[in-house]
């Protein structure tokens, strides 16, 4: 388990499940992305993407991959600016052009196109993407997902070429920008 720690002093904010890197080879129905965000604050959004694949029955689904995401902080969901708002949304395979390597675009997210799971560390990494990394960390005196290269292979392989899958993006009720209770 690791610790997701606040910028003032240090506090814990809670416990966040470690991530895996194992591969089910099993030929199984659809591996489909979860994303919990347990974090959302001026140094980005971070999260746990979980992988799971659809047991033999289709009811048991199993994670077959975890890693950690960066995303923007929340800006009104504006386009480059912004991570996402929470919901279920399509994935296809496509390319990241500024990287030229296979990504996974997501698909219909409202007032916005172009957003992809790829490498990133920091905030400053992603414009409007998902990055993923195998670590949380510092990079440059800033909140950070930590070998990303490692963790996005890692993804890439589970994900086994897999042309459409599904994400669904869920945030804890936890803010920095608001109070508990409000």
């Amino acid at each position: 388990m690791g610790e997701a720690v606040s910028k003032e002093g240090g506090e814990v904010l809670g416990r966040v499940p470690s991530p895996s890197y194992s591969v089910n080879r099993q030929e199984l129905a659809m591996r489909n992305l979860y994303l919990n965000r347990f974090c959302i604050g001026p140094q980005g959004t971070f999260g746990v993407l979980d992988v799971k694949d659809h047991g033999p029955d289709g009811d048991k689904e199993d994670i077959v991959f975890r890693c950690y995401t960066i995303e923007r902080p929340w800006a009104n969901n504006r386009p480059m600016l912004s991570c996402i708002p929470t919901g279920r949304y399509g994935l296809k395979l496509g390319m990241y052009n500024r990287g030229g390597y296979p990504a996974y675009v997501l698909q219909d997210v409202p007032h916005r196109t172009y957003i992809k799971i790829h490498k990133a560390n920091t905030k400053k990494d992603v414009v409007g993407c998902i990055g993923l990394g195998k670590d949380l960390g510092y990079v440059d005196n800033q909140w950070a997902v930590t070998n990303s290269r490692m963790a996005y292979e890692h993804f890439m392989e589970t994900m086994d070429g897999q042309q459409i899958s599904e994400v669904s993006i869920v945030s804890c009720p936890f803010d920095l920008h608001s109070e508990p209770w409000s």
